[in-house]
């Protein structure tokens, strides 16, 4: 299985005959049709019951290794001694990724959570030092990254951890959010902000709605919707709304009646935001759904076959 690519390796493991998993790894050599693995010349560089990279760097790989007997640590392998190093045990620790699956690393640290700290890893001593203390019970699964600012979102305030200053600080509180919301209009509730995206230059947010409004009876109902919002980097108190993207929803999508709650759900989604657009997945005809492609520069709403006129 691979394991990390990087522009010089791929590393990759394999299942041995003592049912332990053996790293290896191979060069990538640069050609003009592309990149070609360079598979006679694999190195075997370590083996243990069960073993992930957490991040590699030119010098080291740092492994999430587990034994026969359930130990669990976190160690840095020397790529040039070929020597393992164990820095911590993992009791009650999780290493989390961004919002692109990778470890969260900032200068020599790596982020991992221990219950409910937030916590640096040092990768070269193997020292810890909390950076946050969590308020809920819920892990923090959302980070995005920015050189040394690393950016998440708990208890439906946002933070940033600054790696220079080796410092946490609230850039958006849940009144702050809840104050945009209210701005864009509608008798809305925010039950909670579960995402968080960084695309040129700006953060963007998901969250879920609750909404009271009048149905085909006359009667009041909820209606449950996901928004997206956005802010630029140097200023996160400067929220606004996707209101093109979310009209065209609202227009295109609809909601489907939950016949045991009563209430109404959207039926369109958000799945990504990469690369200057959001992907989002909106019902069409014979019950499939269409992929939907929304600029969010542009605030232009297209499909696979053109701009959609909106």
């Amino acid at each position: 299985a691979v394991k990390w690519v990087t522009n010089e390796w791929l590393y990759y493991t394999t299942e041995e005959d003592n049912d332990k998993s053996c790293l290896w790894r191979v060069p990538i050599e640069k050609t003009k049709r592309g990149d070609r693995i360079k598979k006679n010349k694999r190195e075997r560089l370590f083996q243990e019951y069960m073993l992930d990279i957490c991040c590699a760097t030119e010098s080291c790989l740092i492994l999430e290794v587990e034994e026969r007997d359930g130990r669990t640590s976190i160690g840095r392998y020397d790529l040039d001694g070929g020597t393992y190093i164990e820095l911590t045990h993992l009791n009650n620790l999780y290493v989390p990724t961004d919002t692109m699956c990778d470890p969260v690393l900032v200068a020599d640290g790596l982020l991992v959570e221990r219950g409910k700290n937030l916590t640096l890893l040092n990768l070269d001593t193997g020292e810890t030092t909390e950076i946050f203390h969590e308020t809920t019970e819920d892990s923090i699964e959302n980070f995005v990254c920015q050189a040394e600012q690393v950016y998440f979102l708990e208890n439906n305030s946002l933070y940033c951890y600054d790696g220079s200053r080796r410092k946490v600080s609230c850039l958006v509180t849940e009144s702050d959010f809840a104050k945009a919301v209210k701005r864009s209009g509608g008798n809305k509730r925010v039950e909670s902000w579960d995402e968080i995206y960084l695309d040129q230059g700006n953060l963007y947010f998901i969250c879920e709605i609750k909404e009271m409004r009048k149905w085909g009876t006359g009667k009041k109902a909820v209606y449950y919707r996901t928004e997206l919002y956005h802010a630029p980097l140097e200023d996160p108190q400067q929220i606004s709304r996707e209101n093109i993207l979310l009209d065209y929803l609202e227009k295109e999508a609809g909601y489907e009646k939950d016949p045991d709650e009563g209430c109404f759900e959207e039926l369109g989604w958000i799945e990504d935001i990469r690369n200057g657009k959001a992907v989002v997945w909106c019902p069409a005809k014979a019950g499939k759904t269409d992929e939907i492609f929304y600029d969010l520069k542009e605030k232009t709403v297209s499909t696979h076959g053109g701009l959609i006129e909106y």
